[in-house]
């Protein structure tokens, strides 16, 4: 499904827009209908800046999923981590 200038907003993530693979969108600055300034941050952290057509969104579409997910056992393992370090009673 193509996406459209309208659908572009700021923390959606797109593949299509640039080859080097998924983007996240940044910021979105409309410049008319069929055109607008689109600030990008790939998966390696570089930005990239482009002008972005009706005619360039016809192979994007809205990539699935999240890049990265917090661990949920770390808190836990820290706290259990820092009870070994604990001076015994004396």
């Amino acid at each position: 499904m193509a996406l459209e200038l309208e659908q572009l907003k700021a923390g959606l993530r797109v593949r299509g827009l640039m080859a080097s693979g998924d983007v996240s969108i940044v910021a979105v600055e409309q410049h008319g209908d069929d055109i607008a300034n689109v600030v990008l941050r790939g998966d390696g952290g570089e930005i990239a800046e482009r002008l972005v057509t009706a005619k360039d969104l016809e192979n994007a579409e809205v990539a699935g999923g999240r890049r990265w997910r917090p661990r949920q056992g770390a808190p836990g393992r820290i706290r259990t981590c820092g009870l070994r370090f604990r001076k015994p009673p004396s």
